[in-house]
């Protein structure tokens, strides 16, 4: 197979399979993609170059769609529309850490002086699938963490109904109430000290649990 350049699709492997996904219906593209990408990743022994080519092709096309990507110009592109690939990236990332992992045809033939340009637009790819990974991971920690931007909240402001401020200004107010006239416990002594609960839980435990007299107690009052 002819190699031309170090580009993704500068190599008639990556061509054909470009070809590939313009014949294929819409609805297959995304699991061709996936299905090259997958196939390097569980190659743990001598992966071959036409394999590799396809992986990363298909990683080009994952982080085209990338925030901060580059837009594929080359003419051996796919021409056929393709869906939404952000979902692919972690094994667009994992697919080119393969591919530039021993034992590695593809690497191995671009190891000498003239795989410069090859080596460069594989760490470019990997960069930008990376990048987005991680603000991915950032926006749904601040999902998780249930914060929102300063928009977002105006927003709420401006769309909440006057009852439902009012219920949670209501609902405020009495949680702080609670919170003030509650009072911890003082401990006993260390040496009077019962097994169970932790300090910090039996505070409450003492408030809420009726007192009952032991034996000792019991034979005082009489």
């Amino acid at each position: 197979m002819g190699t031309w350049d170090g580009g993704p699709f500068d190599n008639d492997t990556a061509a054909d399979f470009s070809g590939d996904l313009d014949e294929a219906a819409a609805g297959e593209r995304e699991g061709i993609i996936r299905g090259a990408l997958i196939c390097v990743i569980d190659t743990a022994d001598y992966l071959e170059a036409p394999e590799s080519e396809e992986a990363v092709a298909a990683a080009a096309l994952v982080a085209a769609q990338c925030p901060g990507g580059e837009a594929l110009d080359s003419v051996y592109g796919p021409e056929e529309p393709l869906p939404d690939l952000t979902g692919l990236r972690d094994l667009a990332l994992q697919a080119l850490d393969r591919v530039m992992t021993e034992p590695s045809e593809l690497m191995d033939l671009w190891a000498g002086s003239d795989g410069g340009s090859w080596r460069a637009n594989i760490r470019s790819l990997q960069t930008c699938s990376c990048h987005s990974l991680r603000e991915n991971t950032a926006q749904l920690h601040q999902v998780g963490l249930g914060r929102t931007s300063p928009e977002s909240s105006r927003l709420q402001a401006r769309t909440a109904s006057p009852s439902a401020v009012a219920e949670t200004r209501s609902s405020r107010r009495v949680a702080a109430s609670v919170t003030e006239s509650w009072r911890p416990v003082a401990c006993p002594p260390r040496g009077d000290r019962i097994h169970g609960p932790p300090p910090h839980r039996r505070e409450r435990h003492l408030l809420t649990r009726p007192h009952k007299a032991t034996p000792i107690e019991v034979s005082r009052m009489t």
